[in-house]
């Protein structure tokens, strides 16, 4: 008797075990937590604007690009007072955070454009970057061009490096992104994803 009952109690816990419900493997592609549905321009959940909705989000993890309300500085270095190559050299959309991470790892402390960035906490996230050289783009494209976000006609900064004394800016008064010397104070605007 104990043998049956002992029996049916673990047959049936494996059967509730078995029944529940197994988590999304990817949360963002399921929907389970895209409590979002935001379209370019709209107000993220740190009061910033969308600039960028990413067609991979069920691969990458995150669906939306957030630019801050404002900008975080008028007049900042790239670097932390001396030159260096960091690595963060990725330029692609979705490598900004990473290129933020690098820069900070090897600057460490300080006041310059990335660890401003890297450290901001806005509407409590804290999960913000510096752009990549082709996230900047994409908020020259679709919030500086559209007339949104109070950006000004002059030089942002991304965290794309380009070598030892350069790193990618980007002149939102005509669009041009170079390499400039990363000593010059140029205008910052951080971004998150989410």
């Amino acid at each position: 008797m104990k043998k049956v009952i002992f029996t049916l109690i673990v047959t049936g816990l494996l059967l509730s075990l078995t029944a529940c419900p197994e988590a999304p493997k990817n949360p963002i592609a399921s929907g389970y937590l895209d409590t979002y549905n935001l379209n370019l321009r709209d107000t993220g959940p740190a009061g910033g604007l969308i600039f960028y909705i990413n067609p991979n989000a069920d691969t990458d993890g995150w669906k939306y690009m957030e630019a801050a309300p404002g900008d975080q500085s008028t007049s900042m270095r790239w670097h932390n007072g001396s030159f260096m190559t960091t690595g963060a050299m990725a330029t692609v959309i979705g490598t900004g955070k990473d290129n933020t991470a690098a820069i900070v790892l090897k600057q460490g402390d300080g006041s310059y454009a990335a660890k401003l960035c890297d450290d901001l906490t806005i509407a409590g996230y804290s999960d913000w970057f510096l752009p990549s050289e082709d996230e900047l783009n994409e908020i020259y494209e679709n919030l500086k061009l559209k007339g949104v976000g109070g950006f000004v006609d002059y030089n942002y900064w991304s965290s794309s490096e380009k070598n030892t004394f350069h790193a990618c800016k980007k002149q939102f008064g005509h669009g041009v992104i170079t390499g400039y010397n990363k000593g010059l104070k140029f205008y910052v605007r951080a971004v998150r994803s989410f």
